[in-house]
């Protein structure tokens, strides 16, 4: 590359880990409802499989920008009044509830053929969130006997700040070609910063008749949390002529976390023995994925696809409070992941396609804990030991639909949709207490999402990719509904 081509990259790369936020998942295909099992994406694919970088041609840079977020209050009034003989009593109140929650990712990255057989590239990701919540209560009773009035109001509320503070990932790529037909890739990945903070605050008084002062008292809770992970994975990529490639991917990730919790309580009447309670979470995972997937082009309209990945993971998990282990545990994940993709090109301007999807998950949770009491002063005893073993078996279905439709040599049009449903079942063995074990009804929950978005190619080196889309923050089309726009820059040199 020439000493000018070295310095855009770097501004640019400069300026999107300053100002933009993004996902790994391209633009073109968020708008697409996410369809990927048999549509190919010239940008985001070599970040799933590095051997797929073999299709870059020119040196290209990309910027990826991601914002998504909902906001909602709810404000709730009654009242009521009750009428028997001499006896009355009136009852009013009013709730109030208020909650958003945003979230920023950007993603710098760039790929740069060296010659026809090897490709390098480097990855930056950058993300920020926040989540506020607030609950503000007023209610009053007041009763009258005869010439006799009580009156007793109650004041209560709880805020909550959750900050995850920006998360720093960096991530290199490389790609050679080993025959015309093979290629072999591999990327590594590091958090080299992320941190989670949550504040939460939660206040009431109380009055009635006969009291000579307001009871009060304020409890906050402080949670600090960081996080590290490390990852590699390894791609390849076979053509078998122009109608056949099979692609496959293999990686494996190691994750820590520390989590720290504080309380600080003040009450005016009660001594609460947790007021200098502190807590510690240990967790370390390791995990194993690897993936399979065979493209067929049957003829010049019709494209097929199918994949098959399976994931493992194993889990350690270890509780202190005030030095004292009360609790570790191991936990066991797998997922299963069998898909179907069908493509469709009717002309040389549309494309539709569709992902059917099934994924059955199980987890094993077998974990030990102390009991502990905690007395006036604060210390903590230990008073027996307990052995747990939780299964939770999920069932996945996921169907994606898009279209993509060019209006014109430069701009195109998408649309698109995504529904998951997720049947659940829990269930718990008490090893010291036969009266606890027990399997929970299953229970389905079911997610849906609407998208949309755009392209536009400016000069033949400059496109525009912009996606929006929209689902509801809880399951099924309950809640607010939560935005997510996504916007990707990409300039070839």
């Amino acid at each position: 590359m020439s000493r000018k081509g070295f310095i855009l990259v770097a501004s640019w790369l400069l300026a999107l880990a300053i100002f933009s936020p993004g996902l790994a998942t391209s633009a073109r295909i968020a708008g697409m409802g996410g369809v990927s099992i048999a549509v190919d994406d010239l940008e985001s694919d070599p970040f799933v499989n590095p051997a797929k970088a073999m299709r870059i041609s020119k040196p290209l840079v990309l910027g990826n920008f991601s914002h998504r977020g909902y906001s909602y209050r709810h404000t709730y009034e009654w009242s009521n009044v009750f009428r028997s003989g001499d006896y009355a009593s009136y009852h009013s109140g009013k709730d109030q509830d208020r909650s958003s929650h945003s979230s920023s990712i950007c993603r710098g990255a760039w790929l740069y053929p060296l010659g026809a057989d090897v490709v390098l590239g480097g990855n930056y990701h950058f993300s920020y969130s926040r989540h506020f919540t607030e609950y503000k209560g007023y209610s009053t009773d007041r009763t009258t006997l005869g010439d006799s009035t009580t009156s007793t109001s109650w004041n209560n509320g709880h805020s909550s700040w959750k900050d995850k503070a920006p998360e720093n990932e960096v991530s290199l790529l490389g790609e050679v070609r080993i025959t015309p037909q093979i290629a072999l890739g591999f990327s590594t990945e590091l958090i080299l910063e992320s941190t989670e903070k949550e504040t939460y605050k939660d206040e009431s008084s109380y009055w009635s008749s006969g009291m000579s002062d307001t009871s009060h008292y304020s409890r906050k809770w402080e949670y600090k949390t960081t996080y590290s992970r490390k990852e590699f994975t390894t791609g390849v990529l076979v053509n078998l002529g122009e109608t056949m490639e099979i692609d496959g991917t293999f990686s494996y990730s190691e994750y820590s976390e520390d989590h720290w919790k504080k309380k600080d309580v003040r009450d005016s009447i009660v001594v609460d023995p947790d007021s200098l309670s502190q807590h510690r979470f240990l967790g370390d995972e390791g995990s194993y994925s690897l993936s399979f997937t065979p493209k067929y082009r049957l003829n010049d309209l019709v494209r097929v696809a199918s994949t098959v990945s399976y994931s493992w993971s194993r889990r350690t998990n270890s509780d202190k409070d005030f030095g004292v282990k009360t609790d570790t545990g191991k936990e066991k994940f797998s997922s299963f992941n069998i898909g179907f993709g069908l493509s469709l090109t009717p002309d040389a301007k549309t494309l539709i396609a569709l992902d059917l999807i099934l994924t059955p998950e199980k987890s094993t949770w077998d974990y030990f804990y102390t009991e502990t009491e905690t007395t006036y002063t604060g210390e903590i005893h230990r008073r027996g030991d307990v052995r747990r073993t939780e299964e939770r078996d999920y069932l996945n279905k996921t169907v994606r639909l898009g279209m993509e439709r060019d209006l014109s040599e430069n701009f195109s049009l998408r649309m698109g949709s995504n529904f998951v449903i997720t049947k659940y079942d829990l269930k718990t063995d008490d090893k010291e207490n036969e009266s606890k074990r027990h399997s929970s009804p299953s229970m389905d929950r079911s997610v849906s999402t609407l998208t949309a978005g755009f392209g536009y190619l400016w000069k033949g080196r400059f496109k525009v990719d912009y996606a929006l889309q929209a689902r509801p923050s809880g399951f099924m089309w309950y809640g607010p509904l939560e935005f997510h726009h996504q916007l990707s820059l990409t300039y070839h040199l």
